[in-house]
């Protein structure tokens, strides 16, 4: 009987035993499956060229431009850096107030173009009729990233054409066409002053319907009313709370504004060498050049940026041209400025980078070597990551040097593939 108990006993051991094994195989093959899914790559399917719309009130629009982003990677910390900020995913269609015109044009990956045609405010007996433009998002997202451009302007600080003085932006959980429903205002800016800003807004649950409207033209816009070329959205889910992972702003002087407007010629863009060299990753860029300037000039306006777009990171600075003009020797006052915009973006949990000045081939910058062996004394102090050798590479290349200066069309692409060769090189920043 004892004999036989055990037999049975054992048995049933080995069932479990075979069980459990099974378990952990399967389990084993699912994480594998899931492993290669997360490295499969999903093609952006080619663009399609809008067709003809009839005018409902109101104005519904293809949006050909978009494909829908695949599911975002759950990731352990320190595995993927930046974490990718993938676009949002949109429905086919865009609606917008009728008295715009070409909405489809915020979303379809165009820059420097004419974009949406939104006007001005206008008045209609006793009523403000305000411009607007809405897309439906194709889920519901937690935390987004809202980015718009109008590059009908270049300098950061330029409005004249097209730029809008007061907007928002408003979230719905009902909306069936951008206008019925109720709507939560999420941001609210006036007196705006510059061609592009970025906000990070956080969404409540069913938020899919996602309306711009503009208040009021910039004070100094021409008649044409506001145009805005592109409203990017990226998908910040991912990303500690309070700022956004793989967002850039370049801030600098005219070859600053030159190349990172995102136009056809200039592709392909920074954004575009990253996400080459890393299919997960989409960054953000925001183009702070402004032509003229020196880093005294940077100094006086780092903080109002920072604080224009709080949830952008890495904050790209590429100056210094104008300050060496002239053959000038006194690096004394530049290194000194230079440190308090490094200072103020560090200050803002903000990661600065600093570009070496570019090579000039004009017989009036021979001075750069001084200035950049300051921008390297600095890198070194704060243990910044090491950002672009810009002379080198021009030095290299003098052909792509339009007036001995500023970059050609050739020029300008190699200088952001040398900002995307650093962004895909980062690491996750120390921690104590």
């Amino acid at each position: 009987m004892l004999k036989k108990f055990l037999i049975v006993l054992s048995a049933g051991a080995i069932a479990v035993l075979g069980l459990w094994w099974k378990v952990v195989a399967k389990g084993g093959e699912s994480f594998a499956y899931a492993q290669s899914l997360k490295a499969k790559k999903k093609a952006r399917q080619p663009a399609v060229e809008p067709q003809p719309q009839p005018q409902p009130q109101p104005q519904a629009a293809k949006n050909d431009g978009w494909v829908e982003v695949p599911e975002p990677l759950h990731i352990l910390p320190g595995r993927i850096w930046p974490p990718p900020t993938p676009q949002v995913g949109l429905s086919p269609e865009i609606f917008s107030a009728p008295s715009t015109q070409n909405a489809q044009a915020l979303w379809d990956g165009k820059f420097r173009d004419f974009g949406w045609q939104a006007g001005k405010p206008a008045v209609s007996g006793s009523k403000v009729v305000l411009p607007w433009a809405a897309v439906r998002l194709a889920k519901s997202y937690r935390r987004i990233l809202v980015q718009w451009t109008a590059s009908g302007n270049t300098d950061y600080n330029q409005t004249i054409y097209g730029g809008p003085g007061s907007y928002a932006i408003l979230f719905s959980a009902d909306s069936s066409n951008g206008e019925d429903g109720e709507w939560r205002s999420v941001v609210e800016v006036q007196n705006n002053r510059v061609r592009t800003r970025s906000h990070l807004v956080e969404l409540q649950p069913g938020e899919v319907f996602l309306r711009f409207e503009i208040r009021a033209a910039a004070a100094d816009c021409y008649q044409y009313g506001v145009q805005i070329d592109e409203l990017s959205l990226f998908d910040m889910s991912m990303c500690k709370e309070g700022f956004a992972c793989d967002t850039w702003a370049f801030v600098g002087d005219s070859i600053t504004a030159m190349s990172f407007d995102n136009s056809a010629q200039h592709r392909p863009s920074f954004a575009d060498g990253v996400q080459a060299g890393d299919a997960r990753r989409s960054p953000l860029v925001l183009n702070g050049g402004i032509g003229g300037e020196g880093v005294r000039q940077i100094e006086q306006r780092i903080e109002g940026m920072l604080d224009d777009n709080p949830a952008i990171y890495y904050w790209a600075i590429g100056i210094g041209s104008n300050d060496s003009a002239g053959n000038n020797t006194n690096v004394k006052p530049f290194a000194q400025t230079l440190e308090g915009v490094v200072k103020k973006i560090i200050a803002k949990g903000r990661m600065p980078i600093l570009a070496k000045i570019p090579y000039a081939s004009d017989g009036q910058h021979e001075t750069i070597p001084v200035f950049n062996k300051a921008i390297g004394e600095l890198t070194k102090k704060y243990k910044l990551p090491k950002g672009p050798d810009l002379y080198t590479h021009f030095k290299s290349h003098p052909n792509q040097l339009a007036d001995g200066l500023h970059p050609t069309d050739e020029g300008v692409k190699a200088l952001q593939s040398l900002w995307a060769e650093v962004a895909l090189t980062l690491e996750p920043p120390a921690t104590d």
